[in-house]
């Protein structure tokens, strides 16, 4: 059975739903604007960390390269230092000549 009310009580009820609708809606909003804002946050946070990852591959390639690069030329110093000194040949000393049996 319904229950006779008036216009005024009914636009009350109205207003006064309306206003918590209004307040559902706005905390929604906020929520929803708070995980959007936390997501790019976290983007942005991946994104940095991939660059740094990236810097850091980069410079381990480099050190690599750098290593390389200075081993072929202490070879080469080497080589060169080997190339360039009076080639000596073995001796024997006076005493070890007598003994020896050609």
């Amino acid at each position: 059975m319904l229950v006779p009310v008036s216009s005024h009580d009914a636009a009350t009820a109205a207003k006064s739903a309306a206003a918590q609708a209004f307040k559902v809606a706005m905390a929604a909003k906020e929520n929803a604007s708070a995980k959007a804002s936390a997501a790019v946050k976290a983007a942005a946070a991946a994104a940095a960390a991939k660059r740094a990852l990236e810097a850091a591959a980069c410079a381990a390639r480099a050190v690599a390269h750098a290593q390389a690069e200075l081993q072929r030329k202490t070879a080469s110093a080497e080589y060169r230092l080997a190339e360039s000194s009076p080639k000596r040949q073995l001796v024997a000393p006076e005493s070890q000549k007598e003994k020896m049996v050609w």
